[in-house]
């Protein structure tokens, strides 16, 4: 039963590069009652905003990945995402993680949030604990 001075879930968008972590770490985040999941295991931009429009986001989590060969994935791609998303539905956070292994692409992070293209950043496994943080964050809003 849901009371009249109890706030909706927040909502949660979370887009890693591979769909088997996008699903490990939405387990791993499970169902609460202080904000709701939604995985997206593809990585099309457009998918990407329309999703985050029509569900409601309150947060974006999308992973960077700057590898040679695929440069939508890289810092500034995910910012021009970001800019996007916040023409569309500027209520909507996005946060970028960033595995260790792309640790020197920290100088470009920094600049986007103090840029404010994006809300933060997290650079280093595992994702989850600081996903909750954010949402925390969200839930104090």
């Amino acid at each position: 039963m849901k009371w009249p001075w109890q706030k909706p879930p927040k909502k949660l968008v979370l887009c890693m590069v591979a769909p088997s972590a996008t699903k490990r770490i939405a387990e791993e985040l499970g169902e609460q009652r202080t904000f709701t999941v939604y995985p997206i295991l593809y990585g099309d931009y457009d998918e990407i905003i329309d999703d985050c429009v029509e569900c409601g986001a309150d947060i974006l989590a999308i992973e960077v990945a700057p590898d040679a060969d695929d440069c939508d994935r890289d810092v500034s791609s995910r910012c021009d995402l970001a800019i996007e998303l916040r023409e569309k539905w500027p209520q909507c956070k996005v946060y970028l993680l960033c595995r260790s292994a792309y640790a020197h692409v920290e100088p470009a992070l920094q600049e986007a949030q103090a840029s404010a293209l994006i809300d933060g950043y997290h650079i280093g496994e595992p994702f989850t604990p600081q996903i909750r943080e954010w949402l925390t964050q969200a839930e104090r809003g």
